[in-house]
């Protein structure tokens, strides 16, 4: 993957918290973009990895890709169409792509004029990283030896760095914690879509905060209807992937395709990892470890659940139509 082209325009910001679907967002997202002859041009979403949203002004413009692997699906409809004698199009080892949105993981800022991201239940969410960080095809492989061998133990000795006050014990557990490589699970939802202010003003966790901040916040637990939320936000207009019950929808108005599409995902974003948090049975110790690591997390998580039935409304009332 290469990047090319001047400072970019700062306009749409997608932040991805780690373990929260950014992976399908992006996949599913730049599918719409490229069904949508219309708004092409206009640009693709983005991955700047874990680039800090400060260094934003040395982000590209544009984005080439090696199109080898498309190309083979591409020559096969050139063979067919010179079969039925037509003509055969043109077939490019490169392509480019502007940017119209950017996604890193990163904290928020206030540069961009639109701002979105997706939450995911905390209770899910730490289950995840923990067995991102021990199992994963990328980090597990080449880190996990250095993960605790259990959840229970993971979370336990993070529950030692968040207390207080300091002692021989949080020492210790905070040098164990620098070892793991990995996440910090303290708040990690909220300290990156929390963070001050220039004038280092604390944000509360209020539908009135969050609603000024973000265009949308959406839900993993509603992963389709959230990202149908963001694309149209974006670009002002539904894809009909995400129209149910008529209303010009191309596939029909087919209700739960949406689902049908996550579940098939799953296998694709999965990072080798076994246990996704949705599917982990939480024992009663682990939930109140969670609920002690991530206190923030759970009121932000309720917060953008009513955000997000609130805004589903909002678009659906004004569009005259049901999001699927």
């Amino acid at each position: 993957e290469l990047f090319a082209g001047p400072p970019p325009n700062f306009t749409h910001y997608f932040i991805h918290i780690p373990k929260a679907g950014g992976t399908y967002a992006r996949h599913q997202l730049n599918n719409d973009v490229r069904e949508n002859r219309l708004i092409r041009e206009q640009g693709i979403l983005c991955d700047r990895g874990i680039s800090p949203v400060s260094k934003y002004k040395s982000w590209p413009s544009f984005y080439e890709f090696n199109a080898k692997k498309r190309n083979k699906i591409a020559m096969a409809k050139a063979a067919r169409t010179l079969d039925q004698g037509g003509e055969a199009p043109i077939i490019k080892n490169k392509i480019r792509r502007k940017c119209g949105m950017y996604m890193t993981e990163s904290h928020y800022s206030s540069i961009p004029q639109h701002v979105y991201t997706i939450v995911r239940d905390p209770r899910e969410h730490l289950v995840s990283a923990y067995f991102h960080c021990k199992e994963s095809k990328l980090h597990g492989k080449r880190f996990g030896h250095l993960m605790p061998d259990t959840l229970d133990e993971w979370l336990n000795i993070w529950t030692d760095v968040k207390r207080g006050p300091q002692g021989p014990q949080k020492e210790w557990a905070m040098k164990k914690t620098q070892n793991f490589r990995c996440y910090n699970p303290i708040n990690m939802q909220s300290s990156m879509l929390l963070s001050p202010t220039k004038g280092g003003e604390v944000v509360e966790i209020s539908k009135a905060a969050l609603a000024k901040r973000f265009d949308v916040i959406g839900l993993t637990s509603q992963m389709d209807k959230s990202l149908c939320l963001v694309f149209i936000a974006w670009n002002g207009f539904a894809p009909s992937r995400c129209v149910c019950g008529g209303g010009g929808n191309e596939d029909g108005g087919h209700a739960g395709q949406g689902e049908q599409r996550l579940s098939h995902s799953i296998v694709i974003h999965s990072h080798n990892v076994t246990n996704h948090g949705g599917t982990h049975e939480h024992t009663p110790e682990q939930l109140s470890a969670i609920a002690e690591l991530a206190s923030a997390d759970m009121k932000l998580y309720a917060v953008a659940e009513e955000l997000f039935e609130d805004k589903v409304a909002q678009v659906e009332k004004e569009l005259s139509i049901k999001l699927c």
